[in-house]
């Protein structure tokens, strides 16, 4: 949508140049250069509300890395000790116990594994969001320039 309004506001703001070199007396002039900065303050709001969106994303994600990597390092080695308890005393144990203790250092194995996952997802996402961030800022200097482009017409018309 952000996109799509720039470029209404690109073309016109061509239009508007373009009539102000024919018509620099034209009584619609002034109608569409406030057309003009009325879409350029509804996309700046726009691009605005989208920042402190991702930034709010950004957070929530880092956070979310961070207390993967160490919810996942807390059950590596949860199942790694009952993995090297359950391995000392093998013998002594019942079958049921045996299997409860394998099936509980699985458990918290495939636990680490997924927090891992989740590290890594969140990671990414945050590249993602990052990278959006950026053709934000870009789409702001772009709505920028073209403000000041108008501007520079209306002065011109004056």
């Amino acid at each position: 949508m952000i996109n799509e309004d720039i470029e209404k506001m690109k073309k016109m703001v061509t239009e508007l140049l373009d009539l102000c070199e024919r018509n620099p007396n034209d009584s619609s002039i002034s109608r569409k250069v406030i057309r003009i900065n009325t879409l350029f303050n509804l996309t700046l709001g726009e691009i605005s509300k989208l920042k402190v969106n991702m930034n709010g994303h950004i957070r929530s994600l880092d956070l979310l890395a961070d207390y993967s990597a160490v919810d996942g390092l807390a059950n590596l080695a949860t199942a790694g000790t009952q993995g090297y308890q359950l391995w000392q005393t093998w013998s002594n144990l019942a079958s049921s116990t045996k299997n409860f203790g394998v099936v509980s250092v699985a458990v918290f194995t495939g636990l680490a594994f997924g927090n891992l996952g989740i590290f890594y997802l969140s990671q990414n996402k945050l590249k993602e969001l990052k990278k959006s961030l950026e053709e934000t800022t870009r789409l702001q200097r772009m709505l920028q320039d073209v403000y000041e482009q108008a501007a520079q017409a209306i002065e011109e018309m004056q």
